[in-house]
């Protein structure tokens, strides 16, 4: 998980609406990180935890399009569009699993969805540690 964690802790301290093509750009960087974190994910041996681990991969598969998207968006609305689909592909269910299931210590909830805290809600210095970083990037596995 260590490329998505990575990638989500370094978004733009400014939301879309002030800083669209920052907000486009880490969105093609997470998008890169995610598919890097797939990558790793099918390769990684987690004894006991593969179920949950393939459910990831899959969720973490069906959210990527929308990142590459948000890359691309040609406005703001549209950027924080493709967040909120993001953020129902974010894999949090599964991550929760396969750190019980390797008996891990759990991530603390993230305050608030990708969309809300880019869109401003939050800024960037309320970033979480990288045990549960400020993005749709679940703890480290």
């Amino acid at each position: 998980m260590k490329p998505l964690n990575a990638a989500g802790v370094l978004r733009p301290a400014e939301g879309p609406r002030q800083d669209l093509a920052g907000a486009k750009a880490w969105a093609g960087q997470t998008a890169e990180a995610q598919a890097e974190t797939v990558r790793l994910l099918k390769d990684a041996d987690l004894p006991g935890a593969q179920r949950p681990a393939g459910q990831l991969v899959a969720e973490l598969e069906a959210g990527l399009p929308f990142w590459r998207q948000a890359a691309k968006a040609s406005d703001a609305d549209t950027f924080l569009g493709h967040l909120r689909s993001v953020d129902e592909h974010n894999g949090d269910t599964y991550v929760r699993r396969i750190r019980e299931q390797l008996d891990l210590p759990l991530p603390l909830p993230s305050a608030q969805p990708t969309q809300a805290r880019h869109d401003g809600a939050a800024p960037a210095s309320t970033a979480q540690t990288s045990a549960a970083p400020a993005s749709t990037a679940p703890a480290p596995v």
